[in-house]
């Protein structure tokens, strides 16, 4: 059974079209992200028309907002909306945070993520936001 949902990118206007013109280019992803490198989406167009005049790397840039759809295989999604998962995450974040304590939570936060996606071959990691963005 494939997951498909419906999904919006906030971006600069000449990567829409880039992106447009030949897909997403992994490799040109923020590595600053909270989550890690990765696209991130919004559940919400209104969210991410807000984010584009709000986030401070967009906010004197001409923006788009693309309209996706996201699909992927249920064996390949980290649901962060579930609470076995989410308690999972934090026990992973724990044991990063207690060897490595100079990471702060942010930071033992998204190292858990990318080594739960990559030991668990996570492609898309679904979460609840104040912003509302996933990312892929």
């Amino acid at each position: 059974m494939e997951l498909r949902t419906d999904a919006y990118h906030a971006t600069k206007e000449k990567a829409a079209l880039e992106i447009c013109g030949g897909g997403f280019d992994y490799t040109r992803c923020s590595k600053n992200s909270r989550l890690g490198p990765g696209a991130y989406f919004f559940d919400d167009i209104d969210r991410a028309i807000r984010y584009t005049k709000n986030a401070s790397h967009l906010r004197d840039h001409r923006c788009s907002v693309l309209s996706c759809v996201i699909r992927c295989s249920p064996e390949h999604l980290l649901d962060l909306t579930k609470i076995a998962q989410r308690n999972e995450l934090k026990r992973v974040v724990a044991v990063i945070v207690k060897k490595t304590p100079e990471l702060n939570n942010k930071q033992a936060e998204s190292v858990a993520v990318q080594m739960v996606s990559e030991s668990q071959g996570v492609g898309v990691v679904k979460m609840i936001m104040p912003s509302g963005w996933n990312r892929i």
